[in-house]
């Protein structure tokens, strides 16, 4: 008969039906809790033995899956820790590695699981010193490069200024030319107002006399008066005197003055540009960017 021993079932399927810890299959003395399973070998390993087991050439390319809650997934193996779910950590390196690396390049080091409550050693130690000294080297070359720069910085202003001063130069010159270009054509309506008065003062009065002499003129002549009053009266309507020809303003010459300014405002800037080192395509992105 057998024996009620043989009767139960392996022990490493109970204890995944009841999702208890599985041990380690390798271990001999005292076996750790395992972490991983080995799809080939049909085993399970702790963390120290799957090192070892990941380091044979006959095992190394093994399918090696996590165990969680006791009971084996088909979740591979990352660089997580399947008992702890979080990072590894190696202190020799001051650097977060994967599982795989831990047997490859990591193999004597000190590696460990960061406690949640602990600082991340990824920011602490020698990688803290490390990023102060690279913070300290940005600082001194920003104070080294500060005082150059606020001379380029207030050399530009000035080139800026004096362009500034050259525009509200042809600005001036312009509105100077539209005032007297008015003032001219003022003067000419002025006078040719002046004229057509003195025309017109000149017409009534010869209205005037025309008016005394059909008086003393007899019936027979009256008829003949009337047709050269008429012709006489015909011109004093419709004055000869040209109206005066005033003169416009042209912004041609002013916009090709701009144009020319505008031109050697961007070398300017182009010139100021490549002294501190921004090429042309580094602006032509600036803008795609903001585009």
């Amino acid at each position: 008969m057998a024996s009620a021993l043989d009767e139960e079932p392996n022990n490493q399927l109970v204890l995944a039906k009841t999702k208890l810890e599985l041990l380690c299959d390798v271990c001999i003395e005292e076996p750790l809790v395992a972490v991983y399973h080995c799809v080939e070998c049909d085993q399970n390993y702790c963390e120290n033995c799957e090192s070892i087991h990941g380091a044979m050439k006959m095992t190394k390319d093994h399918k090696i899956v996590m165990i969680e809650d006791g009971v084996v997934t088909d979740k591979p193996k990352d660089h997580i820790c399947g008992k702890n779910k979080s990072y590894l950590y190696c202190g020799i390196c001051n650097r977060i590695i994967c599982s795989k690396c831990v047997r490859r390049l990591h193999r004597r080091h000190g590696i460990h699981v960061p406690q949640p409550s602990s600082p991340h050693p990824a920011i602490s130690g020698n990688l803290r010193t490390m990023l102060q000294s690279k913070l300290e080297y940005y600082e001194q070359q920003m104070r080294k490069v500060e005082p150059e720069t606020n001379i380029k910085v207030q050399l530009l202003r000035q080139k800026a200024n004096e362009l500034k001063a050259e525009v509200d130069v042809i600005h001036k010159e312009a509105m100077d030319e539209i005032k007297e270009i008015e003032r001219e054509n003022v003067q000419k309506l002025e006078d040719y107002k002046e004229k057509l008065v003195q025309k017109k003062n000149r017409y009534d009065e010869r209205l005037v006399e025309l008016r005394d002499n059909v008086e003393l003129l007899n019936d027979d002549s009256i008829e003949e008066f009337k047709v050269k009053a008429q012709e006489e009266v015909e011109i004093l309507l419709n004055p000869e005197e040209p109206r005066p020809v005033t003169r416009t303003f042209s912004s041609s010459k002013y916009e090709e003055k701009f144009l020319a300014l505008k031109d050697r405002l961007t070398k300017s800037f182009d010139d100021f540009a490549a002294q501190i080192g921004i090429s042309s395509s580094d602006k032509k992105k600036k803008k795609k960017s903001k585009a």
